[in-house]
């Protein structure tokens, strides 16, 4: 393959990784052994790279390469691969809400979305892509953003590849920016890691642990109420692919049939704006269900009282 401008930007794969790399002919042979090589973009103040496959355009987030020389490799190849895998990209719709002045005062900072991006980052080291989910998932496809009068975020990981670790040992850490709120319930029953991000404005990050159901082919949530100690399930389609989306100039990844999602959790009005403080949690989404309680040596060993 030839290289013919010293300034050309490439997206090059070796088996099933993507590398990326810039090349002239003096560096070409950097680049020897690789199977393939796509032109990438660099959006300028955006944290991902875009890369053009016959039409279809695939996201990467920079901070998952090191450069060495004219390459850049993956930091983690096991966590590249399943970011490619996910990296086609879906667009939001944008469209025009109609909300009060109060309710389209913001909770949440728009530029604390860096924030959100560098708590991204930090699970993808742990080797876990974090999905956009609820509440955080409607504003992105409905408004490109975040609802106005929203006060959290919600985020959901494969159980699989959940760094339940992490909430042990976040303090370990002395993140100024990030600090752990809560651990709720355990790995293997109504598990829920709450976190609080620090920025302009300061909110929770409420991180879900994504089950399978295999019999039903369906995927899930769980959690509970704190009030009278209910065990709670959120029920989607099954949930195997992703997409990277793009939320204010950052990399994120939300289920690729966004709208089957929103659906069953918000109904066919999804696109009216519902003010967050006349929306509970428990009762509003159609998809969450009561499926028992803990009993009174659970409530100790879940350190929930």
């Amino acid at each position: 393959m030839k290289y013919t401008s010293t300034k050309t930007a490439l997206f090059c794969r070796k088996e099933f990784l993507r590398i990326a790399a810039q090349s002239d002919e003096i560096h070409e042979k950097e680049l020897q052994g690789y199977l393939a090589v796509n032109a990438f973009t660099k959006p300028i103040h955006r944290d991902y790279f875009e890369i053009d496959m016959n039409g279809e355009i695939y996201l990467m987030p920079r901070s998952s390469f090191q450069r060495k020389g004219h390459v850049f490799y993956p930091i983690n190849y096991t966590i590249h691969s399943k970011l490619w895998r996910f990296g086609k990209k879906i667009d939001c719709l944008n469209l025009a809400v109609n909300r009060s002045t109060t309710d389209s005062r913001r909770k949440i900072a728009l530029i604390d979305v860096e924030k959100l991006a560098d708590l991204r980052d930090l699970f993808i080291k742990y080797g876990a892509i974090p999905i956009l989910m609820d509440g955080t998932l409607l504003g992105w496809y409905r408004e490109c953003s975040i609802i106005p009068h929203t006060k959290d975020v919600d985020i959901a990981i494969f159980e699989e590849d959940f760094p339940f670790i992490l909430g042990e040992t976040l303090p370990s850490l002395n993140l100024t920016w990030l600090y752990r709120d809560a651990i709720l319930g355990r790995p293997d029953d109504n598990y829920i890691l709450k976190l609080k991000i620090y920025g302009q404005t300061s909110f929770i990050v409420d991180i879900y642990a994504m089950y399978l159901d295999e019999k039903e082919n369906v995927s899930f949530t769980t959690a509970f109420d704190s009030a009278d100690f209910a065990k709670l399930k959120t029920t989607y389609p099954r949930l195997d692919i992703l997409c990277a989306v793009d939320l204010l100039n950052h990399i994120f990844h939300a289920p690729c049939n966004t709208i089957d999602y929103l659906l069953v959790e918000f109904g066919s009005n999804w696109t009216d704006d519902r003010p967050s403080n006349k929306y509970h949690w428990r009762n509003a989404p159609l998809n969450t269900k009561t499926y028992g309680y803990f009993n009174k040596s659970e409530k100790f060993i879940l350190n929930l009282i």
